[in-house]
Order: structure tokens, then sequence, then C-alpha cells
């Protein structure tokens, strides 16, 4: 059982068995940090979000990185915890400033739990942190986020229809 034997499994598309090697590549070194954030991808690929989590929770309490962050981020994204989700997004930002996939998930959440100033906010550090790296589809995908945000807080609201007769 080789950690290079699960990376050849993934690439075929043999999740579960490559899940298996890494099972076996941690238990005979649960100190393989690279192992646990293989398996913690492979575990978000098949839809185990709990599992995902709990890999990453490992690998930041041995190694606390910006990615390691932004991967828990994802992995809480499916779960009912946006507050996850933007909190570990905040630490990963915290670590790394530069960290533009970081910035568009908090605009993504920020929007879902209603506080649309706090996504635009986001969505524009993205774009410019996305053109600063040169990554022209996503900026335009934050700047296009952003602007209809922004429409949508300055559509003039339209008065109740009043159902009465004179």
């Amino acid at each position: 059982m080789s950690y290079q034997q699960a990376i050849d499994c993934i690439e075929r598309g043999e999740l579960s068995t490559a899940l298996a090697l890494l099972d076996g590549v941690i238990l005979a070194n649960s100190q393989q940090t690279e192992a646990y954030k293989l398996r913690a991808q492979t575990r978000l690929k098949i839809g185990d979000s709990a599992g995902a989590i709990a890999d990453y929770t490992k690998i930041i309490n041995r190694e606390p990185t910006a990615l390691a962050y932004l991967g828990r981020a994802l992995a809480y994204v499916t779960t009912a915890t946006p507050s996850s989700v933007i909190i570990d997004a905040k630490h990963a930002l915290k670590l790394d400033p530069q960290l533009a996939a970081a910035q568009r998930l908090l605009g993504k959440m920020h929007r879902q739990v209603g506080q649309p100033q706090a996504a635009i906010a986001a969505y524009k550090a993205a774009t410019k942190l996305n053109l600063v790296q040169k990554d022209k589809a996503a900026a335009t995908d934050c700047l296009e986020q952003d602007n209809q945000l922004q429409a949508e807080l300055n559509k003039p609201e339209m008065p109740p229809i009043s159902s009465s007769r004179p």
C-alpha cells in the first residue's frame, strides 16, 4: 500500500480503492499529512463532507495552513453550517491574504446568509486578487456577482398592490 498507488487510483477514477489505500498509508504513519490531505480531497469528491472535515481538522491541528482552512471551508459548504465556512475562509485569509478563492467563497456564503454588503466587499476583493493573479475568468465571475448584488440592492421596492377599489 503506497501513497503513489492511491494517486494512480484517483487518476483512474477508482476513488474507493484510493481511499482504502490512503487509510493504509495513514494507519502505517499517522503523521503523513499529505495522505490526510489527499484523503480529504477524495472524500469531498465522493460526497463524504464529514470525513473530509475530520481529515482537514487533523491537518489544521498539525499544520494550520491557508489551504487546509480553505479545504475545510469547502467541505463545510455542503453542510448546514454556513458560519463554519465563513470562519474557516477568514482563517485562510489571515494566513494568506492573497488567497482569491477564499475571498470568492466568502462572497458566496455572505450572499447565502443574507449579508449583501459583506458579499459585495468579498467579491470586490476577490476580483482584485484574481486580476493581480491574471485569472481573468475568475475575476470576471466575481465582478458579475458583485454587479448582480449591487443591482439587487439598488432595485427600487414596489409598493404593495391594493386590492380595494374606490
